[in-house]
């Protein structure tokens, strides 16, 4: 489980990777917003006026599937603006501590995932609904969430209340 309360993106085992053309634009960030999401984690590559290029990646620690039969992910997740969109992703052999675009065999399963948000231009947070993991039990497993964004533009993702359970 992790919902960002304590104000970290790391804590707890999770790690925050991050590449770009401007330094931290679109890095995995701590976003409070009052009475509205935060804390959240929040993606976006806009600032000053500009969009810029970059990949960064929040991802779970280890976990174990093995003692589960019917496991799935859960998550609240919110966009707004155009841009692509927030990709997730799992691993079987990450090695839990590498940069994830170098290390280990990441598996797409956005497409798994029953609800993302769409730009309805409201900050309200949705469930993604129940996405179901039975494929991928294993010893160590890690998810990923993927924000990319272009020069030309960005959307801004915030995710919350990540939880995997039976």
């Amino acid at each position: 489980y992790k919902d960002f309360e304590d104000g970290s993106i790391t804590s707890g085992g999770w790690k925050n990777f991050w590449s770009g053309t401007n330094p931290n634009i679109g890095e995995w960030e701590i976003y409070t917003t009052f009475g509205v999401n935060g804390p959240v984690a929040k993606a976006s590559n806009y600032s000053n006026s500009s969009n810029y290029a970059c990949e960064s990646w929040m991802v779970s620690p280890l976990f174990d599937l093995t003692v589960a039969s019917a496991p799935y992910l859960v998550f609240d997740n919110v966009t707004r603006y155009s841009g692509n969109a927030l990709e997730l992703y799992i691993s079987y052999d990450y090695d839990g501590s590498s940069n994830p675009s170098q290390q280990g065999t990441w598996i797409d399963i956005t497409g798994y995932v029953p609800n993302w948000d769409t730009d309805d231009f409201q900050w309200d947070l949705v469930s993604s609904g129940n996405t179901d993991l039975t494929s991928f039990i294993a010893p160590s497993v890690a998810i990923a969430f993927k924000y990319i964004g272009t020069n030309s533009n960005g959307a801004t993702w915030e995710v919350d209340n990540i939880i995997i359970r039976e």
